[in-house]
């Protein structure tokens, strides 16, 4: 169990960094911040999903695990 709350808390810590860096580019990119809050939190929804799944296969995977 606690390596799934570990897989969560690495997902939601990476998705704010991701988030700041999402509103960032696309602000400096389309000067709309109403846009950019928009988009990052699109991205945000589907990169979290995306991320925590990814995590968790790796939990299934025996190579380098000593």
């Amino acid at each position: 169990m606690d390596r799934r709350r570990r897989s969560a808390a690495k997902a939601l810590g990476y998705r704010a960094l991701m988030v700041l860096t999402s509103v960032t580019v696309t602000l400096l990119i389309s000067r709309e911040l109403v846009l950019s809050l928009e988009v990052a939190a699109v991205l945000n929804a589907v990169n979290l999903c995306v991320y925590y799944g990814y995590e968790r296969m790796w939990t299934t995977v025996g190579w380098g695990i000593e």
